[in-house]
């Protein structure tokens, strides 16, 4: 069988053919939430400022500086999106295996 192509997909072989079980769904979910961490790389912005203003800024220096913010806000959104999912794939398979 093919893997699921949308999220929708996923949700009804895990609930209705055991497509992952608890295990593998909490990993899945911890490791959105390290996604979120993503976020962290912001600060290494802050790094580049002082190379800014002292040796003046160069068009590839803010867009290294953009393509980083970016990316770090991105990664935290898509990390917190897939937690959520994740953590409410496991409350429904919980209540189902009760």
């Amino acid at each position: 069988m093919a893997r699921p192509r949308t999220w929708a997909e996923v949700r009804r072989r895990v609930l209705e053919e055991d497509y992952y079980d608890l295990p593998e769904l909490e990993r899945r979910r911890d490791k959105a939430r390290q996604m979120k961490y993503g976020l962290l790389v912001v600060p290494a912005l802050v790094l580049l400022v002082p190379q800014i203003i002292f040796d003046g800024a160069s068009w590839l220096m803010v867009l290294a500086m953009a393509f980083m913010a970016y990316g770090g806000i991105s990664l935290y959104v898509m990390g917190r999106i897939f937690e959520r999912r994740w953590e409410e794939l496991i409350r429904e398979k919980s209540a189902l295996n009760r």
